[in-house]
């Protein structure tokens, strides 16, 4: 009986340390980008606010019907690789950060793997999905962007080709 005991306390710690080990990677391997860019001028035609195309694959733009004074267009990739990019008509920053917080970072803390803090004070969250899709928002002013993209290899390409963000 005794050695069961000691088995059952080494096995437990073993998972503990699995646990820790597994929750640093998360940690350690979340992208950090840069996102002081200036937003969109409210002048610019949508379709110029998105990259033509993405990896070979052009934009197909679609308008989002936001809620309570925001508006919102997509552009599709390929499959799964998609940029959303929100505008709050009021131009109240704290409005977008509301906005932010109750219509997006919902979707972040529902998948497997997510964090959320502020980066160069902008409310920015980062998530993983079961199927490794990864998911980047953040606030700039009245602005809010969205990145969707199926490996971390098709998320860099976004980032490279979208003006708001860069690593």
């Amino acid at each position: 009986m005794p050695n069961s005991t000691l088995h059952n306390s080494l096995v437990q710690k073993s998972k503990y340390k699995l646990v820790v080990l597994y929750l640093l990677a998360i940690f350690a391997c979340k992208p950090e980008f840069t996102l002081d860019h200036a937003p969109p001028s409210d002048k610019v035609p949508v379709a110029q606010v998105f990259p033509s195309e993405i990896m070979g694959q052009k934009a197909k733009l679609q308008k989002i019907v936001g809620k309570n004074g925001v508006l919102g267009f997509a552009a599709d990739y390929g499959t799964n690789n998609r940029i959303e990019v929100y505008q709050i008509i009021s131009k109240q920053e704290k409005e977008a950060v509301q906005y932010f917080e109750k219509q997006i970072l919902p979707f972040f803390k529902k998948q497997e793997s997510h964090y959320s803090k502020k980066i160069g004070g902008k409310p920015a969250a980062y998530a993983k999905d079961k199927q490794d899709r990864l998911y980047y928002a953040w606030v700039n002013q009245n602005w809010i962007f969205h990145l969707m993209g199926n490996s971390s290899k098709e998320m860099q390409a976004i980032v490279k080709k979208f003006s708001y963000i860069s690593d």
